[in-house]
């Protein structure tokens, strides 16, 4: 079974934040803010069953949504920010900063 370390970094302002990997719900928390010291917001590592395509983030009450595909050979890191004008959230699979 493969992990994925899932970092919500910059932009995150006392959200609800939904998280599923193909069907399940991975993360389901109110109140996510990032931490500006740090750049982070929430650090969560979820374990991959066979067949999970996709990573599908929702703030439901912004109205924002990111679909990260998953493939047959998963990345190790997603990384998720709001942008600045909070219109959207933008996904990375580049390796994250080292976190106090």
């Amino acid at each position: 079974m493969a992990k994925l370390s899932l970092s919500l970094e910059e932009g995150f302002d006392n959200d609800h934040v939904v998280v599923t990997v193909g069907r399940r719900s991975v993360l389901d928390e109110r109140g996510v803010s990032t931490r500006y010291q740090i750049s982070l917001a929430c650090l969560k590592e979820i374990e991959l069953a066979e067949g999970e395509d996709e990573l599908f983030i929702a703030l439901p009450e912004r109205g924002l949504e990111a679909r990260v595909p998953l493939g047959p050979s998963p990345p190790n890191h997603v990384r998720a920010s709001v942008s600045r004008d909070g219109r959207s959230i933008a996904t990375s699979t580049e390796d994250p900063v080292g976190y106090a």
